[in-house]
């Protein structure tokens, strides 16, 4: 614990001075250039999305009100002073300020989703049992570790890339339309599947499949989780 928490203070100041010397580079090779308030705005904008991917929310809001100072400073008449004489430019600075705190807090959001999924995974993959998702077109979007060691094929030969039913030749005790039936109505369904393996053997797995819908989508948008166990 004491070792992460010494790399992320170690890792946050090397961004910190990264950032700094950057922004510094940055303020001068606009100024040298003689670029005009929109154009040097555009440029700081750029640098706090880069900055937001790479590091916390905290630090591109501090990144980001240290631009507002240049840019009132530098490029907003009467430079090397810190009031803005023209009401527009005032207008630009706050629209910049805005702009550069919704798409940092977005960034923060998606970084953080991202890290949990990631999580997730990496849980999911401690589990011995085999688990793997598919859209609704059957197309597999995740293979854990224990579907690589069942079925003998990595994550990276399938995800994406073939059907469930074409990989593993699923051998189904009723007809599927009543199984994708059942699952649609109650969001799960649960039975014995014959799969055939990387090497051409057949497995008989106990299988338990569990409907994710999205929310936000109509059914049609519904993704698949199917769990799978080995029987002996």
């Amino acid at each position: 614990m004491k070792h992460s928490q010494t790399y992320t203070f170690s890792r946050s100041a090397a961004l910190s001075l990264v950032a700094s010397i950057a922004f510094a580079l940055l303020t001068l090779a606009c100024f040298q250039l003689r670029l005009d308030l929109a154009t040097a705005a555009f440029l700081y904008l750029i640098s706090i999305v880069l900055l937001s991917l790479q590091g916390s929310f905290l630090l591109s809001a501090v990144f980001s009100l240290i631009a507002v100072g240049c840019l009132a400073y530098y490029f907003a008449p009467p430079i090397f002073s810190f009031q803005v004489g023209d009401p527009l430019n005032a207008v630009a600075i706050i629209a910049f300020l805005t702009t550069s705190a919704v798409i940092t807090h977005l960034v923060s959001r998606a970084r953080k989703s991202a890290e949990g999924l990631r999580q997730q995974a990496n849980l999911l993959n401690l589990t011995h049992d085999t688990i793997f998702v598919r859209d609704m077109d059957n197309v597999i979007t995740y293979w854990n570790r224990g579907a690589e060691e069942l079925y003998g094929r990595t994550a990276e030969e399938v995800v994406g890339k073939v059907t469930t039913h074409q990989l593993l030749q699923t051998v189904f005790p009723a007809p599927l339309d009543e199984i994708d039936a059942e699952l649609l109505h109650t969001g799960r369904w649960e039975g014995e599947l014959v799969h055939t393996k990387a090497d051409g053997t057949h497995v008989v797995v106990a299988s338990g499949w569990s409907l994710q819908r999205d929310e936000q989508s109509l059914d049609c948008r519904k993704s698949w989780r199917a769990a799978v166990g080995r029987t002996e």
